[in-house]
């Protein structure tokens, strides 16, 4: 223990002094001339969470409307299962948020583990950026599966993975992506064992889906969380601006977007595959299998729904990855776009804020600057994904030929 602490001792001081930081940060006004504040305070989303958990306690039903609620229950009724009571509400309310922040601080420190200028540059911006940002001052729900994403990982008592996967994919269905981690928790458990644990995963989830039908049927019907402009993180982005400036056919300039999102990829995937990357990959590391659940749960989110930027947090956990295969040829590129991106997400972050929407006959307009930010975010993320998701096509493709010769 000893002998671990001095080899990691800066990352200890680095992430405490990241945990003082952000904590004085959440009490100063100038994080709000980046992110939007939340109109229910400090750790506005976590504290509906709790609510929901509170007036279920209550006898409330929870999932139709209540003067009551701050909002309606917009997650599965397994969510219900978490424990509460009046004296956990006051261990959730003042002490959880704080521990979580310091868990999801360490982790992203340990996980970078800088080595050089660059790396140092990196974690430090991919955690004081507006999305990371937003998310921690929100205590959105992303911040607990990207920890359990992270946990999963180097777990390896896999019957408690396989339970957090079911909860979260029954609570807020996108981390039914985390399912791929059955595939790479294990790499000498046999092909029918897989097939049997997928299956009863799946029945298990099926069953419980059944039983709640109705609830969940509820939730779709009433629930709509969806980012709108001045928080998104989608391929949808720039089609709607486009939309929203020259009125063009919103589902044709999607198809168009989902063309040059294939077209990019493409590009990219040839490349790397001419400098040998998935040769240099080696699919059972944590890095890789990281860089597997982060990115998949990056590019399904981005090009299916239309996310909250703060589900960015995703991006934190392929950089380990990144940074082992810098040698090869376009790594670099993509890792000086990080850069880019990050530094650019404050001016984006600003105008987001300060755009003074204006409205005429109840018709919204935003501002030229607005526009334009948001135009320059969309089609700096579609060039990041393209490039994501030509590396995890390469290293999808090693792993399916190594499981087609088990």
């Amino acid at each position: 223990m000893i002998n671990y602490f001095n080899k990691n001792k800066s990352n200890f001081f680095l992430a405490i002094l990241f945990v003082v930081i952000i904590n004085i940060l959440l009490k100063s006004e100038i994080l709000y001339d980046f992110i939007w504040g939340s109109p229910h305070g400090l750790f506005g989303d976590y504290k509906i969470n709790v609510s929901w958990l509170k007036w279920n306690f209550l006898g409330f039903d929870v999932f139709k409307d209540n003067e009551n609620f701050l909002e309606r229950l917009g997650y599965g009724p397994i969510f219900l299962l978490v424990p509460f009571n009046l004296k956990l509400e006051i261990f959730y309310l003042n002490y959880l948020p704080y521990i979580i922040i310091a868990l999801l601080l360490f982790s992203i420190t340990f996980l970078i583990n800088p080595k050089n200028k660059i790396e140092y540059t990196i974690l430090f911006l991919s955690i004081f950026n507006p999305s990371t940002l937003l998310l921690i001052e929100r205590m959105n729900f992303d911040i607990f599966i990207f920890l359990i994403t992270i946990f999963i990982i180097f777990n390896r008592f896999y019957f408690l993975n396989w339970v957090l996967i079911i909860f979260f994919s029954l609570t807020k269905f996108y981390p039914a992506i985390l399912g791929i981690n059955i595939i790479l928790e294990n790499k000498n458990r046999k092909f029918l064992t897989l097939i049997f644990v997928i299956l009863c995963i799946s029945i298990l989830s099926i069953f419980y889906i059944y039983l709640n039908f109705e609830t969940y049927q509820i939730i779709f019907e009433t629930t709509r969380f969806k980012a709108g402009y001045h928080f998104l993180f989608s391929l949808k982005t720039t089609p709607k601006i486009m939309k929203y400036l020259f009125n063009w056919n919103y589902i044709f300039l999607i198809i168009i977007f989902l063309i040059l999102f294939s077209i990019l990829t493409i590009y990219f995937y040839k490349l790397l595959k001419k400098n040998n990357l998935e040769n240099l990959v080696i699919i059972y590391s944590w890095e890789a299998k990281l860089f597997l659940l982060g990115s998949y749960i990056l590019l399904i989110c981005y090009l299916v729904f239309s996310n909250y930027f703060y589900r960015e947090i995703f991006l934190i956990i392929l950089f380990p990855l990144l940074f082992k295969l810098r040698d090869i040829k376009g790594i670099n590129f993509i890792i000086y776009l990080i850069i880019f991106r990050y530094i650019y997400l404050y001016i984006y972050g600003y105008i987001n804020v300060h755009d003074n929407i204006s409205y005429v006959n109840d018709v919204r307009y935003f501002s030229e600057e607005f526009l334009f930010a948001i135009t320059v975010k969309g089609i700096i993320d579609i060039f990041l994904l393209s490039f994501v998701g030509s590396i995890l096509f390469l290293i999808s493709k090693k792993l399916i030929y190594q499981f087609k010769f088990k």
